[in-house]
């Protein structure tokens, strides 16, 4: 069994993104055309403004989002 302890500080890191403290907004518009390439294709036209599931994200990266 594989455990990894994963943090905020660890996250940013590795991502190399530096951790800023910002706020956000929930009702905050996001577009999604750059993030379609990322959808199962039964997902790309979906209305997405809420959220998105994992089972929305191909599987190479829905793995890659868990580890996250």
């Amino acid at each position: 069994m594989l455990e990894l302890q994963v943090s905020p500080d660890m996250i940013s890191t590795v991502t190399e993104i530096p951790r800023g403290q910002e706020s956000w907004f929930k009702n905050f518009k996001f577009d999604m055309n750059p993030c379609k390439e990322f959808l199962n294709q039964e997902f790309i036209n979906s209305n997405l403004s809420k959220s998105v599931r994992r089972s929305y994200v191909k599987e190479s990266y829905a793995h890659l989002l868990t580890y996250i």
